[in-house]
């Protein structure tokens, strides 16, 4: 699987575990799979949450 923007974050949280914590240090909570799936939503693409966070999708 490769990651871009049009990812769905539950997608990439289930096959990368080990980057749950990164949108925890975006401000995310992202202390389990379930609490950021209640925040972000589970059909949710990293696009979007990329947007709401105000984050350069490039970077």
């Amino acid at each position: 699987m490769k990651i871009n923007s049009q990812s769905n974050v539950k997608e990439i949280i289930n096959k990368y575990p080990q980057t749950l914590p990164i949108f925890s240090t975006v401000g995310f909570n992202g202390s389990s799979i379930d609490d950021l799936m209640d925040e972000v939503g589970e059909t949710s693409m990293l696009k979007t949450i990329l947007e709401v966070k105000d984050i350069n999708q490039d970077q």
